[in-house]
């Protein structure tokens, strides 16, 4: 019989790496401040083995995950639902929980810090509308076209009335 081995990801030993891995990492501590390793209680989350927990064992764990899960590069900053793609439904876990004291990859506290704030916003924002696979197009050209109909629509229609 074959023993499963260990996926450094995964944390909880379930053989997944998902958003409980990364949240009791984040549940260490303030990770963006460095939490230091204690032998036996922390150390499975410094994935970098350099003594301490940070944004870089965030990194690795992104990237890991991501390889783990079948994605061809690291989960992206502002991901809070890991899916591989940064969009709407992130900003969303974001903006429900802006400005609260919270410890939560998945709720959107990217930067390892104490609250969701605009710096995870800004993580967001730089990524939004990409994927872990490949860069999907911002939407501007799509934009752009359906602000000009409209335009066009409402001050034709407002033209017609005038006369």
């Amino acid at each position: 019989m074959e023993l499963p081995t260990s996926i450094q990801c995964d944390f909880d030993g379930d053989g997944l790496c998902n958003g409980t891995d990364i949240d009791s990492m984040f549940a260490q501590g303030p990770i963006a401040d460095m939490i230091e390793v204690v032998s036996g209680m922390n150390d499975q989350f410094d994935l970098d083995a350099d003594g301490d927990i940070d944004l870089d064992d965030r990194d690795q764990w992104l990237a890991l995950a991501a390889s783990e899960n079948g994605l061809s590069s690291p989960y992206r900053l502002g991901d809070a639902n890991l899916d591989g793609f940064v969009e709407v439904a992130d900003f969303n876990v974001w903006n429900s929980n802006r400005f609260q004291f919270e410890l939560s990859w998945t709720r959107g506290n990217f930067n390892g810090d104490e609250v969701v704030d605009v710096s995870d916003f800004n993580d967001w924002n730089s990524t939004r509308f990409t994927s872990s696979d490949a860069a999907v197009p911002e939407p501007h050209g799509f934009s752009l076209a359906v602000t000009t109909f409209l335009i066009g629509f409402f001050w034709r229609r407002q033209s017609r009335y005038r006369a």
